[in-house]
């Protein structure tokens, strides 16, 4: 028989093959081997129902099952050892599925309980070992998750700012077009503080470009002048003022 791969030809004996196969397999050292796998086998009591889909393609079809959102690896490995009846497979893994849900219950924090450090998996079964982590498929490391973890929760950071500053924009906006609505009647609301205010709250002033020097950008009036007023963490300082900008 042969075998094409490219432009080469292999030329091998299927007959010969099998015959070597089979003297393989009834050698003693391949019958050492496999008792010793069996035996292996058969002390393992805590073992997965997904046959060959494995976890990755489980959490996926979980996360399709709830469209779209989020599942955490305690959730599929309790679903990945379950039977179709959604029931564990055996007592011990039952009394596993307990503890997890109790840590479930326990748990106060979203961000703990995405963490592999110490969520449910990791309490009730211990520290990951190096080159793979429970419930999460095949080729996944603690170091790759716990990445991602801290990717997520950065990202996560990100989007509150953005809505902080979405909200502060809306607020400045706002209080611009009421100064705007106001014109000169606009009533300054600014406070002395400490007794540092120069009494020249709500006087008229124009704004000039501080690179020519001598081109007016903006009119307004001056809001507060307390230079102890903090603006982004610092005092705005003597001779400086936070002003209503109305045109």
């Amino acid at each position: 028989m042969k075998l094409c791969l490219g432009k080469s030809r292999v030329d091998f004996d299927l007959g010969k093959l099998w015959k070597e196969f089979k003297k393989q397999r009834r050698s003693s050292n391949f019958r050492e081997q496999s008792n010793k796998a069996k035996e292996i086998r058969a002390k393992q009591t805590i073992q997965h129902t997904t046959s060959r889909k494995g976890y990755a393609r489980l959490e996926y079809e979980m996360v399709e099952e709830k469209d779209g959102a989020s599942v955490s690896r305690a959730e599929v490995w309790i679903r990945g050892h379950s039977d179709k009846n959604g029931k564990p497979h055996n007592a011990e893994i039952a009394e596993i599925v307990d503890k997890i849900n109790a840590c479930n219950q326990s748990q106060c924090s979203e961000s703990t309980a995405q963490s592999i450090n110490n969520d449910p998996i990791s309490q009730v079964f211990g520290t990951e070992h190096q080159g793979r982590v429970r419930g999460l498929g095949f080729g996944v490391t603690p170091t790759g998750v716990g990445a991602t973890t801290q990717n997520n929760a950065i990202i996560k950071e990100l989007m509150g700012l953005r809505e902080k500053y979405e909200d502060l924009s809306s607020y400045v906006y706002n209080q611009y077009k009421q100064g705007q609505q106001g014109g000169d009647g606009h009533t300054c609301t600014c406070q002395p503080q400490n007794g540092n205010s120069s009494n020249k709250c709500g006087m008229k002033c124009k704004l000039i470009d501080w690179v020519v020097g001598t081109h007016i950008v903006a009119e307004g009036e001056i809001a507060i002048d307390d230079p102890l007023h903090v603006v982004e963490g610092a005092p705005i300082g003597v001779g400086s003022y936070m002003v209503w900008v109305q045109k």
